[in-house]
């Protein structure tokens, strides 16, 4: 089997990786650890297609595969970019599969998020008696993708949010499901969608984490080259 990549691929990951080297550096890390987002690397992902990568053709997207997803949040990690990107391209690959279903609301959705008119998160977690624990996201998206009941749902986010204390720079909330939020999938087919969404969500996260590994130990292994200590 081979595992090496395309020459396509190749580019597509020099491409992130500028993107986020110029658009997240240490000093726009932090200056975003207030909120956790940082606008304008979000205006500047989307510019690049970072939603469109993670919709088929047939839909007006690129038709990314998972490798090359996971390619894109592995350097995504490694800049910890503060934006949920992740969350976002699980979000519209729910809203496109319902879409396709023939669900209005989904693909009016999945128009407004490919056109950057809101950004719509995923929530990983299902609800417990209408209220979503710790969204990703959910303090500064506009709409969550979440499971409740048994119904996949599009909620918008508003006062109906409290933003968690700050942890580790993530904006996180508890979000409050409003009464009459758009279904976009019943059961069975919501649990199954969402599974599909869960396992996506949990290859990409992991392809982030492990870029940020990789920088954190390629900072120590410079520190530890350099560092002097007794003379």
């Amino acid at each position: 089997m081979d595992l090496a990549l395309t020459d396509e691929q190749r580019q597509l990951v020099e491409s992130f990786a500028r993107l986020l080297e110029r658009e997240s550096n240490c000093e726009r890390v932090r200056a975003a650890e207030p909120t956790g987002f940082d606008p304008k690397l979000w205006a500047g992902l989307m510019e690049a297609g970072v939603l469109h990568m993670a919709i088929d053709e047939e839909a007006g997207g690129w038709g990314a595969s998972r490798v090359e997803l996971a390619l894109v949040a592995e350097q995504f990690g490694r800049a910890l970019g503060s934006v949920p990107m992740v969350e976002a391209q699980v979000a519209v690959t729910v809203l496109r599969d319902c879409a396709a279903q023939g669900n209005e609301a989904a693909a009016t959705a999945l128009g407004s998020a490919l056109q950057a008119e809101q950004l719509v998160t995923f929530a990983p977690r299902p609800s417990t008696r209408d209220r979503l624990g710790l969204v990703p996201g959910g303090a500064v998206a506009d709409a969550v993708v979440a499971l409740v009941d048994d119904q996949l749902v599009i909620a918008a986010l508003g006062d109906n949010r409290t933003v968690v204390s700050n942890l580790g720079a993530m904006p996180l909330a508890d979000v409050d499901v409003p009464a009459g939020s758009a279904v976009i999938a019943q059961a069975p087919a919501a649990a199954r969608l969402f599974d599909r969404a869960i396992d996506c969500w949990l290859m990409l996260t992991s392809a982030a984490l492990v870029g940020a590994a990789a920088r954190a130990l390629e900072i120590t292994v410079d520190y530890a080259n350099q560092r002097k200590a007794f003379g």
